[in-house]
């Protein structure tokens, strides 16, 4: 029996990052991902059985950060003008340097994992923030609702592609700022 070696391993998980970043899970192949990795088809099956389980092994930890930070979104609320300054600066330090280490990760999970089964996706997480604002605010304008979470993650992604960190962090604290005082107002706590 082959011994599994880790520098390999972890070609082969850099290479298939990239390959998906590029051509996302769909039009990615095992035997580009190889090709990229430098290692061969066979081999690349000795570490992942299918494109499927390397495509988690690449995004998994990513994806539960991502749901736990918008869980503790969605089930922390502010009150006063403070705290939700304070909440709106938190958040955007925690998303900028999630960004910084983790770009590549967040957008092929979040805009490159159609036909996956451990991908999420921006409707995942608008469906998500939907439900608060519905439970928040009342579910009368639900329509409004679906469109206000559904920017505000195309949004959040838009900051993350930009390539200076630095403008990351600021962009993401004026639009975190500029969009929970807009759902804040609706309800009128801000």
């Amino acid at each position: 029996m082959q011994v599994l070696k880790d520098d390999i391993r972890a070609s082969i998980i850099k290479a298939a990052s990239d390959e998906f970043y590029v051509k996302g899970y769909i039009g990615s192949s095992m035997r580009d991902i190889a090709k990229r990795a430098g290692v061969s088809l066979s081999n690349t099956y000795n570490y992942f059985p299918n494109k499927n389980e390397l495509f988690s092994e690449v995004t998994t930890p990513m994806r539960n950060t991502i749901t736990e930070i918008f869980n503790e979104s969605v089930n922390s609320g502010f009150s006063t003008g403070n705290e939700f300054n304070g909440y709106a600066e938190k958040l955007a330090e925690r998303l900028a340097q999630l960004s910084e280490e983790n770009r590549k990760s967040i957008i092929i999970l979040m805009e490159k994992s159609e036909g996956t089964e451990s991908g999420i996706t921006k409707e995942e997480i608008s469906s998500m923030l939907e439900k608060h604002f519905a439970e928040e605010l009342g579910a009368d304008d639900s329509c409004v609702y679906k469109l206000i979470a559904s920017n505000f993650i195309s949004g959040i992604l838009a900051i993350f592609k930009e390539d200076n960190n630095l403008s990351i962090e600021n962009g993401l604290k004026k639009y975190l700022k500029y969009h929970i005082s807009g759902v804040a107002s609706l309800k009128g706590r801000v």
